[in-house]
C-alpha cells in the first residue's frame, strides 16, 4: 500500500505576485494543510506577541480555503479579529482588522507545490503543511457546506464511495456565516477532523470577544465531535455535531445543536490508506509511551486546547489552540511541527502569546503558559511504529492534558521466524 507524508515548513512570499516553491517532496500531493500563528522566524521561538494564527485546506489550485484570526497583545482589553477565504490557502488580518497578505496555491507540482503572494504580506510569516499523497490515495474533495437550521442529519456529497471507512474528512470554520470572503470582529474559529472504519471524531474551537475589557475568551477540544463553534457574545458552545456514517456518496453529519446562523464549513475528505482518530494524554514527566493497536502511520496531526478533555458542550476559560503533525520520515525523518496560540481569560491588558517549534523533534504538541508566553510542555513523536507511534514529553507539562489525534498509514503484517506471516496463523486458528 502506497501512502505518503510530509510535513514542513515555509516562510510566506512577500510583494505581490512573488512565489515561494517546496520542492524535494517525493511524492506528488494530493491534499495539503496549512496552518500558522504569525510567527516569523524559521528557528524555534515562544513569547507574548500578537496572535495571527489560521489554517487552509487544497485538493487542487481552484478548489481551496482558509480561516485566519487575529488578536493583539498588549491592547487595552481585546481588539481581535476573523476571516474566512475560498480564494486563498493562507491570509494574514492586521490589527486593524485589515487583509495584510494573501497566498494562494500556484501550483502542485510532482515533488511539492508553489504559493503565490495575491497580496502583498508585510513580513514573512512562517507557514507549516501536512501533505499526503501516494498512490493508495484514490480521491480527495475539497468543499463548503452551510450549517442547518435544525439538529438533524446533514449528508455531505463528496463525489465518491466513502462506504468502506477507509477515509479521513478535515473541518475548518468562523462562525458568523456571513458571505465570503469575510471579516468580521472576535477571533472565533474552529477546527476538527473525522476518520477511520471506527469512526473517531476530534474538534477544537476558541476565541475572544473583541472590545471586552477584561477580556473574554474560551476554548473546547474533546472526542466525540468534529464541529463546534463558538457563540457571540463568548461565552458557550452553541454547534456540535459528528461524522457519524460514511456513505456510497460522501459522510453524514449528525449534529446535537444547531444555531440560527446558517454558518460555513469548509472540508477536506480523503479517501485511501487506513485511517484512525482518537485522543491520548499529555504526560507531566518525560518517560516514553507509546499508543498503538491499529496500523503503521504514515503521518499524523495533534490538536489541543492545552487542558484536560472538555465534557460535552463545557468549555474552559482561555482560549488556547496548538495544532501539529509528525511524518514517519518518507521524505526525511520523523519529523514534527508544530504552532500553538494562546489569548489568556480575564485580564485588562491583553496577554496574547505565540509558539513556533519545527524540525526533528520541534514537538507535534506543545503548552503555553498564558501569563508569560513561555513554552511550559512539548511533545514529540520519536518512531511510527507497525501498529501506532511512541512520543516523548521533552518538556513534561505541568498538569496532563487532552491531545487528540488522526493518522493515516498502511496496514504492516510483521513476520516469525520462519517467514509465515502472522495473518496466516491467525486465519488458521480460526479454523
Amino acid at each position: 500500500m502506497d501512502i505518503q507524508t510530509a510535513v514542513f515548513a515555509v516562510l510566506s512570499p512577500t510583494t505581490l505576485g512573488s512565489t515561494i516553491t517546496v520542492t524535494g517532496i517525493p511524492f506528488q500531493p494530493k491534499a495539503l494543510i496549512f496552518w500558522w500563528s504569525g510567527r516569523t522566524g524559521t528557528v524555534d521561538a515562544s513569547g507574548l506577541q500578537t496572535h495571527r494564527r489560521g489554517f487552509g485546506f487544497a485538493e487542487s489550485t481552484t478548489q481551496r480555503g482558509a480561516v485566519s484570526t487575529q488578536s493583539e497583545f498588549d491592547s487595552a482589553g481585546a481588539n481581535c479579529d476573523l476571516g474566512m477565504r475560498q480564494d486563498c490557502v493562507m491570509f494574514d488580518i492586521t490589527t486593524a482588522g485589515a487583509i495584510d497578505g494573501i497566498a494562494d496555491l500556484d501550483s502542485i507540482n510532482s515533488d511539492g507545490f508553489t504559493l503565490i503572494a495575491d497580496d502583498a504580506f508585510a513580513d514573512q510569516p512562517l507557514i507549516h503543511h501536512w501533505l499526503i499523497g501516494g498512490a493508495d490515495i484514490s480521491n480527495v474533495d475539497f468543499g463548503l457546506f452551510n450549517e442547518p437550521a435544525t439538529a438533524t442529519t446533514q449528508d455531505i456529497a463528496t463525489g465518491f464511495d466513502m462506504s468502506s471507512g477507509n477515509c479521513g474528512v478535515f473541518f475548518m470554520a468562523e462562525p458568523t456565516g456571513v458571505a465570503l470572503p469575510s471579516i468580521s470582529v472576535d477571533s472565533r474559529c474552529m477546527f476538527g477532523f473525522a476518520g477511520g472504519v471506527d469512526l473517531g471524531n476530534v474538534v477544537w474551537a476558541g476565541g475572544s470577544d473583541n472590545a471586552a475589557n477584561p477580556t473574554n475568551t474560551l476554548s473546547y477540544c474533546r472526542k466525540g465531535q468534529c464541529l463546534a463553534n463558538v457563540s457571540n457574545p463568548v461565552a458557550s458552545i452553541n454547534t456540535r455535531a459528528q461524522v457519524s456514517a460514511w456513505l456510497a456518496t460522501g459522510f453524514r453529519l449528525s449534529y446535537s445543536e444547531v444555531t440560527s446562523t446558517a454558518r460555513n464549513y469548509f472540508y477536506l475528505a480523503i479517501k485511501g490508506g487506513k485511517w484512525k482518530c482518537d485522543g491520548l494524554t499529555s504526560k507531566t514527566n518525560t518517560t516514553a509511551f507509546t499508543t498503538g493497536g491499529f496500523f503503521e502511520p504514515r503521518g499524523t496531526m495533534f490538536l489541543s486546547a492545552g487542558s484536560p478533555e472538555d465534557a460535552d458542550d463545557t468549555p474552559h476559560d482561555t482560549d488556547q489552540w496548538s495544532l501539529g503533525a509528525s511524518e514517519n520520515g518518507t521524505s526525511n525523518f520523523d519529523n514534527n511541527y508544530s504552532m500553538n496560540a494562546t489569548d489568556r481569560d480575564n485580564v485588562a491588558t491583553a496577554d496574547v502569546s505565540t509558539i513556533l517549534e519545527r524540525d526533528g523533534n520541534g514537538g507535534c504538541y506543545v503548552h503555553i503558559d498564558p501569563t508569560t508566553g513561555a513554552m511550559d510542555g512539548r511533545m514529540y513523536v520519536t518512531t511510527h511504529r507497525a501498529d501506532g507511534f511512541s512520543a516523548v514529553m521533552e518538556d513534561a507539562d505541568a498538569a496532563e492534558n487532552f491531545v487528540g489525534f488522526i493518522s493515516v498509514g498502511v496496514e504492516v503484517w510483521p513476520t516469525v521466524a520462519d517467514d509465515l506471516p502472522v495473518r496466516a496463523l491467525y486465519a488458521n486458528v480460526r479454523r
